[in-house]
C-alpha cells in the first residue's frame, strides 16, 4: 500500500498541505497565495521573494525557513515554530501572530500590525 501525497502540484488551488513534508524545498519567488500549509514541516525551506499573502501556515514547523523579501500580509502564522527563520525584508502587515515560537523581527521588516501585538517593533 503506497501513501500517496495530498497534494502533486505546489501551485495548485487545491493544494492543502495538511501535514505535508516540504523540509528543504525551494519555493522561492513564487505566488502561493492560493495555497495552504496548516501543520505542515517547512525546516529550511526558501520562501524568499514570495506572496504568501493570506495563507494559513497554522502550526507549521519552520525552523530555518527563509522568508527573506516575501509578502506575507495577513498571513495566518499562529502557533508556528520560527527558530532561525529569516524574515529579513519581509512584509508582515496584518499577519496573525499569536502563540509563534520564536519570531524575531528583523531591520527592514515591513510589519506595523503584528509589531503591536508582539511589542516587537523594529520602526521604533
Amino acid at each position: 500500500m503506497s501513501i500517496q501525497p495530498l497534494c502533486t502540484d505546489l501551485l495548485a488551488s487545491t493544494c492543502v498541505g495538511l501535514g505535508t513534508p516540504h523540509n528543504y524545498e525551494d519555493l522561492s519567488n513564487k505566488d502561493l497565495r492560493k495555497n495552504a500549509y496548516t501543520k505542515a514541516e517547512l525546516r529550511q525551506t526558501n520562501f524568499s521573494g514570495s506572496d504568501l499573502s493570506g495563507v494559513s501556515l497554522f502550526g507549521a514547523l519552520a525552523k530555518g525557513a527563509n522568508f527573506q523579501g516575501a509578502t506575507l500580509r495577513a498571513t495566518d502564522l499562529e502557533s508556528c515554530d520560527l527558530e532561525d527563520a529569516d524574515f529579513t525584508n519581509a512584509v508582515l502587515e496584518g499577519a496573525q501572530v499569536a502563540s509563534v515560537t520564536s519570531l524575531h523581527v528583523a531591520t527592514g521588516v515591513s510589519c506595523c500590525c503584528c509589531c503591536i501585538q508582539l511589542s516587537l517593533c523594529c520602526h521604533r
